[in-house]
């Protein structure tokens, strides 16, 4: 059974987290993180993985990028979610 893994630092950890599965393991480096991620893995899932299976990790990164367009005012991330709550677009 093929488990996909999200992956993210705090700055201080690094975190993994199984999507569609109950996993949750974190490590102080990247590669501490990917030996818990597999010992986790290989724990929660009880049947013997297929030939070919594997384990998926999937890693992101958050980041505020400001980038000035020609002729349109810069506007950070709130104040679009702002405007588009405002609007009615989200709630």
């Amino acid at each position: 059974m093929p488990v996909t893994f999200e992956t993210c630092s705090d700055g201080r950890y690094w975190c993994g987290r199984g999507i569609g599965a109950d996993i949750l393991t974190q490590g102080k480096t990247p590669d501490e993180l990917m030996v818990n991620i597999r010992e986790a893995a290989e724990l929660h899932v009880e049947e013997e993985p297929g030939k070919g299976e594997h384990i998926r990790i999937l890693s992101l990164s958050e980041f505020e990028a400001r980038i000035p367009l020609p002729g349109l005012p810069v506007i950070s991330g709130k104040d679009l979610i702002r405007v588009f709550s405002d609007g009615g677009f989200i709630s």
